[in-house]
């Protein structure tokens, strides 16, 4: 499909992943609600082109289907404040008409482009290289990144969309780069400067799964393994909330447990006694100073008390079916990101941004040209 045809789309993508990535720097922080709003009115413009042009083939069970979800996304919206919630939705309504192997190479572009210069301009001097100093005054640097985390979660995104972009168009020479020159350069860059350990584990567990991939695959297609991976929504939030509960009942290891975490459960018991869990959600402040700084660094956790109960079922519903099409479609170099980044959910908030991990809307994209209609 052209360029053209999804202008709309992408000029509205592009402002939501300026709003994102590009915080630091003072017209976007100053401006963002204005930015966003532009970018949902030309993702809702869109969307409503194409239904309106698609109306022939949209059921009365998708209309009252997608309705409903609105009507529980709003009411959740009103309790929790958090305007993430409507982009999921948006981006999850847009990429009905969208292919995935088409936005992954126009993402991996923008990114690139983005990421590239955020890294580039603190060197020469333009934008503040920001530091970020641990407990024991080690340095971690984020360069144009708002925290060394989101340095770290880009740069592995663009290794596994460019290598799967690689791996679709068989582009060896893009594959040969990324394997010999851009993940050595990550790993470097994630060790001594970012300092940003899960994300370190997660690209050196990555980086030997495409080195062995096809024993990897086949281990993964196994019928308790699968099972397993298609449900690893269930899974996670069921360990959470697990960790929440041995940690809050002064089990013996408890300190042992929340330090390695690096101080997260603790955190997590916190939130949980704070604001507790409902059907509606809560309003969640980004942190909270109560003796130290506490952050609530869990795309499980955050979810349940942020979106509520009924929001947060939706979601782990259409995460599921996500898996359920990969696996279907047989893609399983997907699954294995997707699980990685869900894995690195456990201990991270950045992995819910639609806009930096797009597998969690997989299920939505457009059927590839021969494959049947969803």
């Amino acid at each position: 499909m052209k360029l053209k045809d999804d202008i709309l789309f992408y000029v509205g993508y592009l402002l939501l992943v300026m709003t994102d990535m590009l915080n630091t720097i003072d017209f976007i922080k100053n401006n963002d609600n204005k930015i966003n709003a532009i970018g949902y009115a030309f993702l809702a413009v869109f969307c409503l082109i194409k239904i309106i042009k698609n109306r022939h083939t949209i059921t009365k069970k998708e209309i009252l289907l997608t309705s409903a979800i609105f009507v529980m996304i709003s009411i959740s919206y009103f309790f929790s404040r958090s305007f993430l919630i409507f982009r999921i939705f948006l981006l999850a309504v847009s990429f009905r008409y969208i292919r995935f192997s088409e936005y992954l190479k126009r993402d991996l572009i923008i990114k690139g482009i983005i990421t590239g210069g955020l890294i580039v301009l603190p060197l020469i001097g333009i934008i503040p290289n920001n530091i970020l100093l641990r407990e024991d005054h080690s340095a971690r640097y984020s360069f144009g990144f708002y925290h060394p985390n989101a340095l770290s979660c880009y740069l592995f995104f663009l290794i596994a969309a460019g290598y799967y972009v690689a791996k679709e168009t068989k582009n060896k020479l893009l594959e040969n780069l990324i394997t010999m020159i851009l993940i050595p350069i990550t790993l470097l860059t994630i060790q001594f400067l970012t300092d940003s350990r899960s994300v370190l584990i997660l690209t050196i567990v990555y980086t030997i799964y495409i080195f062995n991939s096809e024993i990897i695959n086949k281990f993964i297609k196994s019928k308790h393994i699968s099972f397993i991976v298609k449900n690893q929504f269930l899974i996670f939030t069921i360990i959470s909330i697990l960790l929440i509960v041995l940690y809050a009942f002064n089990i013996p290891f408890k300190d042992t447990l929340d330090s390695l975490f690096s101080g997260r459960i603790s955190n997590y018991v916190y939130y949980f006694e704070e604001y507790g869990i409902n059907f509606v959600g809560n309003k969640i402040p980004y942190k909270i100073i109560h003796g130290h700084t506490m952050y609530l660094d869990s795309m499980f956790i955050k979810m349940l008390l942020n979106y509520g109960v009924i929001v947060y079922v939706i979601l782990g519903y259409f995460y599921t079916r996500a898996l359920k099409r990969m696996f279907e479609e047989k893609k399983y170099y997907l699954i294995f990101v997707f699980t990685l980044l869900s894995i690195a959910g456990l201990t991270d908030t950045n992995m819910i941004l639609p806009t930096l991990n797009v597998f969690l809307l997989y299920y939505f994209f457009k059927k590839e040209k021969g494959e049947k209609k969803q």
